[in-house]
């Protein structure tokens, strides 16, 4: 069966004991560069010349919420929608799976708390709010740390960072996606226009 079981040696989480004990637990299939895998396969300590099969894969306990695309999107209802990074790699050990119901209501109140920290100026949250949120998704995962690459200014939310939908603190990092690029030959905002088909506005 695909993707049955965790490939990690110090991993006891399949298919059949997440659904029996009914924990929010994925299965991520080895990536296909070659240099990732060899560092997914050295995080498994399996045997020396140890290869992973097409249907191999490792559970999502030893990731962090920071290695999955959109961890920070209010609009991201469900966590289970939620793919991995492109470049993202295991590094928790003793990863704990928590219950699909916890889950869902933890992303709950965090997609409330993103949604009024972000989008209601008329709401403001204090720092005890945003650490109690983030002290219960730690339970089960290490915590998640600032992100190391250029990310975009939201166009109609010029405060907010389009990759995380945080408020942007350093202006040396960000530029605005209504300004021309020189390697696209156009703005971030026409290149997405023609990647999706569809205006910015409209999406």
């Amino acid at each position: 069966m695909a993707y049955s079981k965790c490939s990690a040696t110090f991993c006891g989480y399949n298919k059949h004991n997440i659904k029996r004990r009914k924990l929010h637990v994925m299965f991520h299939k080895f990536p296909g560069d070659r240099e990732l895998c060899r560092k997914w396969i050295r995080f498994c300590k399996q045997h020396e010349n140890w290869q992973p099969k097409p249907t191999s894969a490792i559970c999502s306990t030893h990731f962090r919420e920071q290695d999955y695309q959109m961890v920070n999107s209010p609009l991201v209802k469900v966590s289970s929608l939620r793919k991995l990074k492109i470049d993202a790699i295991p590094t928790i050990v003793k990863g704990v799976a928590i219950p699909i119901a916890k889950r869902l209501k933890l992303d709950e109140q965090r997609r409330k708390h993103l949604m009024k920290t972000l989008y209601n100026k008329d709401i403001t949250t204090t720092d005890h709010e945003d650490n109690s949120i983030q002290e219960e998704f730690d339970q089960s995962k290490h915590k998640a740390t600032a992100y190391d690459k250029i990310v975009y200014r939201l166009h109609k939310f010029p405060n907010v960072c389009a990759f995380c939908y945080k408020t942007i603190e350093d202006e040396s990092l960000f530029f605005s996606v209504s300004l021309y690029h020189v390697k696209l030959q156009c703005t971030i905002e026409e290149k997405f226009d023609e990647i999706t088909g569809a205006p910015k506005d409209n999406e």
